[in-house]
């Protein structure tokens, strides 16, 4: 086994100040306070912070008098356990193993089995760093073939760099040798007895008696040593990656403008791409929400004709919305969610650019994003109706995935719909007859309303027409009190342009423009 351990020395400042840029970071001294409400204390505090002098474990009120422009915050666990979960939760697309270290307020991923699939543990350090970073924590890494092990490693990785991965469980004693005893999460009374010992690294008690270190700290020193070394067992629980994805974000200060918001949507956004990729998983539906003062929110709901997972693709629609409309109110907690999730289709790579499913995403996209920015009626599609009257032979389709009408929505009709070379007195020229006659053929430019044509016997439309095909005969549309009864013919003008025409056998047989060919 193999495993990576990321330990996060400034997890309570993170938690907070994530997504708030380090321009403003760096020049805001920011804390996070603990202990005894009567005199809390300093417990985590940022660079700006140690610049003006604040160390931890000072009193607030003492900071407080020494910087008066100190941003200070309660610590919440709970909040940090949250974000460690989710955090997990989405390195879970890189392994299935994850777990959160409740003790050390770290995760650990065994990679033994996925390595190979990145390219081996150096590409994938690189991509969990990356995971990591893009959601504004900062993590120390170590490596090592037993979880333990790999967490030493990692927290002793401030103080000694170069020993932050070992591979070989052979030479795990060897290299965990001078980790100091501080780092264990043992008793303080326990470290301080050990120390006045003089034992402070491991090595040290490798040296001493099992049985009297046993009787004398008891069997937790030992079992710890044993797990470090991977001479015991150290079976861990794995995240359990959640049915719905959801994320928030608490701000610093109220936010008045939707572009500040882009970065925060940005991370939450790719922590949900991890938590797809984590469940093989896509979605078509993305809810977010804008918290405002007084309990007052926005919904923004974003959708896709296609199920996607990618973040850039979320935030582009995220950014329509935006531009179309102000933010009603100053925003003070920002959260997405996703609760409908569907499998994924992974994309195929294909040597040839612009095949046809390449530009048919393309096309969703594109209509994903004008949806986004004009709403979702004004973009639709065309559907096929179940009509021949070629005015109803289509409609609109705002939905992407509509489903199949039942019998009772649409019902079906009886239309005589038929092709005969004696129902209209028009001549069909000779020259026609080197053409090839495609009866149902459709024009791809129908007009809104026919246009009447002049001409009884030869219709006229920029000079006579000479008839190339037909007729074909429509005749339906009893039932709703809009019949039709018209013989279609493909004509062509002396500029060459191919009209669709039809003869009105309702209205005096008189000729009419229904459409133009491309």
């Amino acid at each position: 086994m193999l495993w990576i351990a990321l330990h996060f020395p400034q997890l309570a400042i993170d938690c907070v100040s994530r997504g708030h840029g380090e321009t403003l970071l760096s020049s805001l001294p920011l804390v996070i306070h603990a202990g005894p409400a009567q005199r809390p204390t300093l417990y985590a505090l940022n660079s700006a912070a140690h610049e003006a002098g604040l160390k931890v474990g000072m009193a607030l009120a003492a900071a407080r008098a020494v910087c008066g422009t100190l941003t200070a915050l309660p610590r919440t666990v709970e909040k940090e356990q949250s974000a460690l979960q989710r955090l997990a939760i989405q390195l879970a697309q890189f392994t299935p193993s994850v777990t959160v270290d409740q003790v050390s307020h770290g995760i650990l991923l065994e990679v033994s089995t996925t390595m190979t699939l990145f390219g081996g543990i150096a590409q994938l350090i690189g991509e969990v760093r990356r995971a990591v970073r893009t959601q504004g924590f900062q993590a120390l890494v170590g490596i090592a073939p037993t979880p333990m092990a790999a967490q030493l490693l990692a927290r002793v990785t401030q103080y000694h760099p170069a020993t932050r991965m070992c591979r070989d469980v052979g030479q795990l004693s060897e290299r965990l040798a001078d980790v100091p005893l501080a780092l264990f999460y043992w008793p303080h009374e326990t470290i301080n007895t050990l120390a006045t010992l003089g034992l402070t690294r491991i090595k040290d008690l490798c040296q001493l008696p099992r049985h009297g270190l046993q009787q004398r700290f008891g069997d937790a020193v030992l079992n710890d040593l044993d797990r470090a070394r991977g001479l015991a067992g150290d079976p861990r629980p794995y995240v359990v990656l959640p049915e719905k994805f959801t994320s928030e974000r608490e701000f610093l200060f109220e936010v008045h403008e939707s572009e500040r918001l882009m970065p925060f949507a940005e991370t939450m956004f790719v922590e949900m791409e991890g938590f797809l990729r984590a469940r093989g998983a896509a979605t078509q539906t993305v809810v977010v929400t804008l918290k405002h003062g007084r309990n007052a929110s926005t919904h923004i709901t974003l959708g896709t004709r296609e199920p996607a997972r990618h973040a850039s693709h979320w935030l582009r629609l995220l950014r329509e919305k935006f531009s179309r409309a102000e933010l009603a109110a100053a925003v003070i907690e920002m959260s997405v969610r996703a609760d409908q999730l569907c499998p994924y289709l992974a994309e195929t790579s294909n040597l040839l650019r612009n095949t046809p499913t390449s530009r048919h995403e393309s096309v969703n996209s594109l209509m994903d994003r004008l949806s986004a920015r004009l709403g979702e009626k004004a973009v639709y599609q065309v559907d096929v109706n179940n009509d021949h009257r070629p005015e109803f032979a289509w409609r609109k389709r705002i939905d992407a995935n509509p489903i199949a009408a039942t019998s009772g929505q649409i019902r079906q009709r009886q239309s005589r719909f038929y092709f005969s070379a004696t129902t209209s007195s028009a001549s069909v020229s000779p020259a026609s007859a080197k053409r090839k006659a495609t009866v149902g053929r459709r024009p791809s430019w129908i007009l809104r309303e026919p246009r009447a044509l002049v001409g009884n016997d030869v219709p006229q439309y920029h000079g006579p027409l000479t008839l190339l095909t037909g007729p074909e005969r429509i005749e339906t549309g009893w039932w709703d009190g809009k019949s039709v009864e018209r013989d279609y013919f493909v004509a062509q003008n002396p500029q060459q342009e191919v009209c669709w025409i039809y003869r009105d056998y309702r209205f005096g047989r008189k000729w009419y423009l229904h459409g133009l060919f491309a």
